[in-house]
């Protein structure tokens, strides 16, 4: 009896390890995939390409670009890192995989709208961009009214995708606000679908 229930014992914290590593290395890779979805080659034609480097720590993930003002400007406005508990992934801009973007430091809030824009423009899901100011700023981006589909390995979905609007995958990937001598809250938003 005591072998059994040492036995089982050894089963449920096996399992309870092997599912929760099981667990990591799949965050790693939906977020990687969620990001190639949003702005890889296939979204934005000065984007080349999106590099994992999933293996060790830190996690990283390159977004290599043709044009230094395209990096800096996609490195003001992107997350640093992404995290997930006690793990994180940084997300990493540069030209051509090699050099490092540099951040713009926004000044006011019209310098972030021009800067989001900048980010933004070449993607296939941005449309435009809408300052408002109501006690704090709000700087909404409007996007497509389209899903972005992504593999994630989602016991939900047939093919194991996931399925949000670009709006969604964006408020993942941006940054939430700035707060410089103004509070700028950053609002992902979708475009009107017109009948």
């Amino acid at each position: 009896m005591k072998k059994r229930m040492a036995w089982i014992l050894f089963l449920v914290i096996f399992l309870g390890i092997t599912s929760s590593a099981f667990a990591l290395i799949q965050w790693k890779w939906v977020v990687f995939n969620k990001v190639t979805a949003a702005l890889g080659p296939l979204s934005d034609g000065w984007v080349y390409d999106v590099i994992p480097s999933l293996d060790q720590k830190p996690y990283t993930i390159t977004i290599s670009v043709c044009t230094q003002d395209k990096a800096n400007a996609l490195a003001s406005v992107l997350k640093p890192k992404i995290v997930n508990g006690s793990e994180e992934i940084q997300i990493l801009v540069k030209v051509k995989g090699t050099i490092p973007a540099v951040p713009e430091k926004i000044k006011y809030p019209q310098h972030l709208q021009n800067v989001m824009k900048r980010a933004l423009e070449s993607n296939r899901y941005f449309r435009f961009t809408y300052l408002y100011e109501f006690v704090s700023y709000y700087l909404y981006i409007v996007f497509a009214p389209e899903v972005i589909q992504y593999f994630a390995d989602e016991m939900n979905d047939y093919y194991g995708n996931y399925n949000e609007t670009a709006a969604a995958v964006f408020k993942d990937l941006l940054i939430p606000k700035l707060v410089t001598n103004w509070t700028i809250w950053v609002c992902p938003s979708t475009d009107q679908v017109t009948p």
